[in-house]
């Protein structure tokens, strides 16, 4: 039997000896298939690699093969049980909280991983074991829902499925089946602190308990003849159970807290019936003895070397894989990869990193690398793109530098000047020269400005002085330089009195009275009337007698 220890797979015999202890590339190993027939061990397991499943060919003696990765992890379920049919390739493994059955059809030398597929999608069911009777073509479950329990059977195509067992049942777990001409489906019950294993026939009838006993947390089952064997991850022990009488066939420490999940029979005599003739002729007799690139197993079937395919191994997978010269290698993944010379590139080193690279005849080389272009007289650029008359015309007349001192091949001059960018290497050669006086259209347009603002400036201040350049009417009043007023002012000599705005004394030295208060009516007077109203408090005397009309 096989019994997995953490990372660590113990092969051990009937009695408990063990024959020799592999290493796994895993944190820790959950569930175990085996394939009798190809003496291929899959095993499910938490992996540092984005791999769930894997698949381990191993001998009698206890030696091994490296580990190969068969399916991706997926992060929507957890593995609970897995189990194998040898017919088809096809591997079947449960998700528990996951509610699925899935699987996956694999191909025995297959160095890509498989492509899963959903078999069962249930609603309430919890799938934890699982077996397969590759003989009767058939797929058989536990369903570990507390709520309803229930063992499970449905076709290998997922077609036909049926309940087995329904009753007295509280939450079955672990699931296989006897090999030999009567077959018979065993199982563990877990039923609080204490668990059951019983047995039926394939059909669900013939129900039997083997053995109930207590304190113990099995996990997984095997059978091997007469005797039974399963994993308790409370006393972290494997027990087996022969004439109806359970012994603890090994303990095992938990110093690294490896707690073991999963047990199976290894190597037992395939004895079949009449049912299963034609499906071990067609199973044994897969190659017919013959490989090519790889070992024969003991049931005459190929295990092909890495990088060999085909049922004798005659394909091999580096064949025409790589081109131009590239090496084809297979590592640890089976995976075959092409190693590309450094002109080269690509999966297949189809890809010529010098193809269309160099312009106007120029040599492309690689070094360190690096791509580079040996150009021809006359043409310069990392791709030979200019041309030395073109770069002489750019130093003559384009006055200003384009910023790009990053590349080291472009066309520079002795005098700063100019400088051909890689960027316009795509443009035409009428946009190029068109770019000699780019940087002259702000100085214009600064000049075009300033003679607009000008004209504008005199215009404005025409249009003041114009407005300020009214006629001004003044008027005068003269007064006789003899009359004396009422209040007793004198006054010397004639003098002619500027009357106009005078109620504003802006003008006017003399000051000016505002004429009698009059509400308006038919005998208003005159504005001359007013006029003469302004002095009525002097006593002025007219310079002619005939008129006192302002003038």
């Amino acid at each position: 039997i096989a019994v997995s220890n953490g990372n660590l797979v113990e092969l051990l015999t009937s009695k408990g000896e063990t024959i020799a202890t592999l290493g796994l590339e895993l944190i820790h190993a959950t569930a175990f298939a085996f394939d009798s027939v190809h003496t291929d061990l899959y095993i499910s397991g938490v992996s540092p690699k984005n791999v769930s499943i894997f698949r381990k060919h191993i001998t009698k003696e206890g030696g091994s093969f490296p580990l190969q990765p068969i399916v991706s992890r997926s992060s929507e379920y957890y593995i609970q049980g897995l189990a194998y049919d040898p017919v088809t390739f096809k591997l079947f493994w449960t998700t528990g909280p996951g509610r699925s059955i899935m699987s996956a059809n694999l191909n025995e030398n297959k160095t890509e991983l498989a492509k899963e597929s959903v078999l069962h999608k249930f609603v309430d069911e919890l799938p934890y074991g699982i077996a397969v009777d590759s003989c009767n073509r058939t797929l058989y479950w536990t369903n570990c829902n507390i709520g309803k329990p229930t063992i499970e059977r449905s076709s290998l195509e997922g077609e036909e499925r049926m309940v087995i067992v329904e009753k007295e049942l509280f939450k079955p777990m672990a699931v296989t089946i006897s090999k030999g001409s009567v077959r018979y489906l065993y199982w563990v019950d877990e039923k609080g602190y204490f668990f059951t294993i019983e047995r039926c026939a394939l059909d669900g009838s013939q129900r039997q308990k083997i053995i109930r006993s207590e304190h113990q947390q099995p996990s997984s089952l095997a059978v091997v003849g007469n005797r039974l064997y399963w994993t308790d991850t409370v006393a972290n022990s494997v027990w087996s159970v022969f004439n109806y009488s359970a012994v603890p066939l090994k303990n095992y420490s938990t110093d690294q807290n490896a707690i073991l999940k999963s047990v199976i029979s290894l190597y037992e005599d395939i004895v079949l019936d009449n049912s299963c003739d034609n499906v071990l002729f067609k199973v044994v007799n897969v190659s017919g003895g013959i490989c090519l690139n790889g070992v024969v197993t003991q049931t005459g079937s190929c295990l092909c070397d890495a990088g060999f395919t085909g049922i004798n191994c005659e394909i091999s997978l580096c064949h025409n894989l790589c081109f131009n010269g590239g090496k084809c290698t297979i590592y640890n993944s089976s995976k075959p990869t092409c190693s590309c010379s450094h002109s080269f590139a690509g999966n297949r080193c189809e890809i010529d990193l010098c193809n269309n690279k160099c312009l106007n005849g120029g040599h492309c080389t690689i070094s360190a690398g690096v791509i580079e272009c040996i150009c021809l007289e006359g043409f310069i650029g990392d791709r030979c793109q200019f041309t030395s008359t073109l770069c002489n015309h750019f130093c003559n007349e384009v006055t200003y530098n384009l910023p790009n001192s990053s590349e080291a091949n472009q066309c520079r001059c002795s005098i700063p000047a100019a400088m051909i960018a890689p960027e316009q290497e795509n443009a035409t050669m009428g946009n190029r020269f068109m770019s000699f006086g780019y940087k002259k259209w702000p100085v214009w347009s600064l000049g075009a400005a300033c003679l607009v603002l000008s004209i504008a400036c005199i215009c404005l201040s025409l249009a003041v002085f114009r407005l300020k350049g009214r006629p001004r009417l003044v008027r005068r009043y003269q007064v006789n330089p003899n009359s004396v007023k009422s209040s007793g002012r004198s006054t010397n000599g004639d003098c002619e009195i500027a009357i106009e705005n005078c109620c504003n004394m802006n003008i006017c030295d003399t000051p000016c009275y505002e004429p009698e208060f009059r509400a308006p009516g038919k005998n208003t007077k005159s504005k001359k009337e007013e006029k003469c109203g302004l002095l009525s408090n002097m006593d002025v005397q007219p310079a002619d007698a005939t008129s006192n009309d302002l003038f």
